[in-house]
């Protein structure tokens, strides 16, 4: 595999013949998953011939990662970057996209997987079709069946059918990075912007912003397979990622003001979808001590938004504070006990393995 060590500096990336894709990979301590998702690139890069680049910013990893990637033979076909201290997720996805030299930036997770061929059968797409978005339908672990949208087939789809697709579904079903491929153009929407409100989902925000003018998008059949091994988030975790949306959809509210009450259902099958309820009830029951930060989070939250989100939120606060105070932890554990021991020995088995894995997982806070 091709690949040559870059520094950004203004005439880093300057090349007559610019690649149609970008596949942009924010990697930190995952030399082994890493090293898997580029084997699997190998064969595809070869028939693109310098039509597909693979970017890679290395949020300074001590696993050897740097090492594996200095390895590789020194030519053209990928750019690694390697930050001098951890600077967390954002600002290492910042530096990624930076990098990408590509009419279309494609960012995966360095513990996902390409399905075969799937990079050429992309690259004919976005040649043929020239598309202002795509979603990528991503297969599951054990089948070549989508994981999420599975009514919407592949193809090409006027605008309100994305409308309904957020606003039927909300932004949870958006939130898995490697389901959007955007014009490098419409990278310029973040810069400049809060980098504490885009946080660990910078796709989300973009996605809401191309949404504003955008005629037509793109469907493509599953090309990625999310695996998310090493991943260690535990329901508390999942909850106040998920109110860090609400700062995208308070940035955002404007756009979608003119769009009759479809802000209210993104809104409320964003805060309000049966996954994050789900959540909040195992927060209280796995990790009670903790519950006390998404009410403080939930309070902030509420005091500063307006509108229909406010609305929202406040359906959201009565919910979670009916969780605080009613015993559903207790009624669980006399009620439903299988229920309440799985769900004990999944959180100890998952922190047996974080252990384990101790300065190999991502934390959702940075």
């Amino acid at each position: 595999m091709d690949i040559h060590s870059a520094t950004l500096t203004s005439d880093t990336f300057v090349d007559a013949n610019k690649p149609v894709l970008s596949l942009c990979i924010p990697t930190y301590n995952r030399r082994d998953k890493l090293a898997r998702l580029l084997n699997g690139l190998q064969q595809d890069l070869r028939k693109a011939a310098g039509k597909i680049e693979i970017c890679i910013s290395d949020n300074a990893s001590t696993d050897g990662t740097n090492e594996f990637l200095m390895g590789l033979s020194a030519q053209k076909y990928i750019s690694v970057f390697r930050q001098s201290e951890n600077l967390g997720f954002r600002k290492n996805y910042t530096t990624v996209y930076s990098m990408a030299r590509g009419n279309y930036i494609w960012t995966l997770g360095d513990d996902d997987v390409v399905v075969e061929n799937g990079l050429m059968k992309l690259l004919q797409l976005l040649e043929n079709v020239s598309p202002g978005y795509v979603y990528v339908h991503i297969a599951s672990v054990d089948s070549n069946l989508p994981n999420y949208f599975q009514h919407i087939k592949p193809g090409k789809y006027p605008e309100k059918i994305l409308y309904s697709m957020l606003c039927d579904d909300g932004l949870d079903m958006f939130g898995f990075i490697g389901s959007h491929i955007f014009l490098k153009s419409s990278y310029d929407i973040l810069t400049g912007s809060d980098d504490e409100v885009t946080g660990g989902w910078p796709h989300l925000a973009l996605l809401l912003a191309v949404s504003d003018n955008l005629k037509s998008f793109l469907v493509t059949e599953p090309l990625a397979r999310q695996i998310s091994d090493g991943l260690f988030w535990s329901s508390t975790n999942w909850v106040l990622v998920n109110m860090k949306k609400i700062d995208i959809l308070s940035i955002y509210k404007p756009r979608w003001s003119d769009k009759n009450f479809k802000f209210f259902f993104l809104s409320k099958k964003t805060i309000l979808s049966k996954g994050s309820i789900v959540n909040l009830l195992n927060a209280k029951i796995l990790e009670p001590e903790r519950f006390s930060e998404i009410i403080d989070k939930s309070n902030y939250y509420f005091k500063i938004c307006k509108g229909t989100l406010k609305f929202v939120l406040f359906l959201y606060l009565v919910l979670i504070l009916f969780i605080k105070y009613f015993p559903i932890s207790y009624m669980i554990r006399t009620f439903k006990p299988v229920y309440y021991k799985s769900k004990m020995k999944e959180y100890e088995d998952m922190q047996k393995e974080k252990s384990a894995n101790e300065g190999y997982s991502r934390d959702p806070s940075v």
